[in-house]
Parts: structure tokens; C-alpha cells; sequence
């Protein structure tokens, strides 16, 4: 299963929120999952604890590659952000997120101060949406319980179900394949589908960019 962490950078500068995140990339990892764009570790080796969140807008610009990010989500079975402190960046993946049906978890940090951030946490956790799960956590170990569950919770559906709607001489097609290639609709259908993915000029060019990018991050 492919789990995608996300995050504000200016989090990693917080020593509570820093070690919320840190737990959140090792539950996933100690789980057996993988991350599609794991920077983590080279963020954290760019920013000290107590960084003015001036000097890390400073540092980091353009923080994420949104490309490479949103290819990501197309490609992860869920998505969990730590969200204490919210920034445009996650607020957009995580419209991105359910948008593509994905899952996703919302990680705050239960004493945060800010007001702001509080009445932002006060949307999130009133925000309702079927794939939407909002928990608040006061240390290390309880984030890495709350991870655990969801993931578990996901693993159990990460197979996708939906409605489809055709015309009849299409399902008689498909009953015909099934029966003559002693297979199922389903395996018709998928096949398909990736038969379509892999001609898609557009989407390979797109996965080229996003595996390039997880090539150079390794390299870092």
C-alpha cells in the first residue's frame, strides 16, 4: 500500500509538531507501506528547531513540487497531513486528495495556541466527509496509534468500488469475453483501462516527471 504524508515545513520547526510528523513517516514505513516523495529527512536536516517561520518561508520558497505531489496522491491508497499548522499547500492537497477519492487523515496537535490555527482546527473537525477522518494528538505515541488504526482501516478498502452505468451491447461483450477467455468483467475492465493508461502520452509524461523526482530526492 502507498501512504503519502503531507505537511507544513514551518511544523518541522516546532519540537512537539516536529516529533508528531517524525512518528507519522516512521509508522508508515514500520508498517511495510511506502511513501511516494519522502523528503522528510532532508527537510529536517534544513531546519533547526525554533526557525522563524519568516526564515523558513525564506528557506523554502516553493516547498513542494505540486506536480510531483499531486501525482503522488493520484498514485497513494490514502493520505495522512499534520495539520497543526495549516498552510495553502495542504490545504490544497487535501481538496486534491478526497477530490480523487483517497482517504485522508488529519493530524493536530490537541494544545495548540494559536487562534488562528484553532479556529482552522475548529472547520476541520466540524468539516464532514465520508473520507475525511479528523483526530487530535498529544504525543508521539499517540499519533503513531491513531496512524496505525487508520492505515488499518484502509488496508481493509483499497480496493475501489463504484457504479458503472453502459449500454447493453457493451455488457454483452463483456459476458461473451468473460465466458470465452475464462476470465471475469472486472479483469475485462481493469485491462483495459491499463491498456488505455500506458498509450496515454499525457500520464506517462506525467509519472516520467514524478519518478524523476523521487530519483533526484533520493540523491539528495
Amino acid at each position: 500500500m502507498i501512504v503519502q504524508p503531507m505537511y507544513s515545513p514551518i511544523s518541522l520547526t516546532n519540537e512537539i509538531t516536529r516529533q508528531g510528523i517524525i512518528t507519522l513517516r516512521e509508522s508508515i514505513l514500520q508498517s511495510g507501506y511506502s511513501i511516494p516523495v519522502d523528503d522528510i529527512p532532508n527537510i529536517l536536516k534544513k531546519l533547526p528547531l525554533n526557525m522563524t517561520p519568516e526564515a523558513v518561508l525564506d528557506h523554502f520558497t516553493s516547498p513542494y513540487d505540486y506536480h510531483a505531489y499531486s501525482f503522488a496522491i493520484s498514485e497513494s491508497d490514502a493520505i495522512i497531513t499534520e495539520s497543526s499548522i495549516s498552510n495553502s499547500t495542504t490545504g490544497i492537497t487535501k481538496g486534491l486528495a478526497l477530490s480523487m477519492g483517497k482517504p485522508c487523515l488529519i493530524l493536530v496537535h490537541r494544545n495548540n495556541s494559536n487562534p488562528d490555527e484553532k479556529n482552522s482546527s475548529i472547520f476541520l473537525k466540524n468539516f464532514n466527509h465520508p473520507l475525511l477522518t479528523y483526530k487530535e494528538y498529544s504525543s508521539p505515541e499517540e499519533v503513531r496509534t491513531i496512524v496505525l488504526a487508520f492505515l488499518e482501516g484502509v488496508n481493509h478498502r483499497v480496493r475501489v468500488r463504484f457504479n458503472l452505468v453502459m449500454d447493453q451491447n457493451h455488457d454483452n461483450y463483456l459476458t461473451w469475453a468473460a465466458t470465452q477467455y475464462d476470465t471475469t468483467k472486472t479483469e475485462l475492465i481493469t485491462s483495459s483501462i491499463m491498456e488505455k493508461a500506458e498509450r496515454d502520452e499525457l500520464y506517462q509524461e506525467q509519472r516520467r516527471k514524478y519518478l524523476e523526482t523521487l530519483k533526484a530526492k533520493k540523491c539528495e
